[in-house]
Formats: structure tokens, sequence, C-alpha cells
């Protein structure tokens, strides 16, 4: 399920973000060659923490173009 060493690169557009306990919550709609839609789940730290990063849900508003 985690792969440390893989690195990914992802281009998409932001669908979701769910600022939630325990965890928050990136999903990301991201285009195939084929022109499908894959959502791409990312797991952050608790919105605690992201607080204190000074990361917050209006950073990541839908339809955010996403490039990782």
């Amino acid at each position: 399920m985690f792969d440390m060493g893989a690195i990914i690169t992802l281009e998409g557009v932001v669908k979701k973000y769910q600022y939630t306990n325990s965890h928050a919550w990136l999903i990301v709609d991201v285009e195939n060659d084929d022109g499908t839609l894959t959502n791409w789940v990312f797991e952050t730290g608790a919105p605690s923490s992201l607080m204190r990063a000074d990361i917050r849900p209006s950073d990541l508003p839908l339809g955010t173009p996403y490039y990782d």
C-alpha cells in the first residue's frame, strides 16, 4: 500500500479536500492517457498539525490545479 521509495508525479484537479480528524484527505482527479479520470487520494496529518503548518482548507478549493 505504501512505497516510501517510489516517486510519482501527478497533474490533476482538486476534487475534494476533507479537513477532518483524525487525518485530512485530499482527492485529486487525474486524467489518464485515454481520457478517463482516476481519483488519487492523499492522506495527510490531522487538521491541528496542518493548521500549525499554516495549511488551511481554503488553500485548496475545488477545481484548483494540482501538480506534484
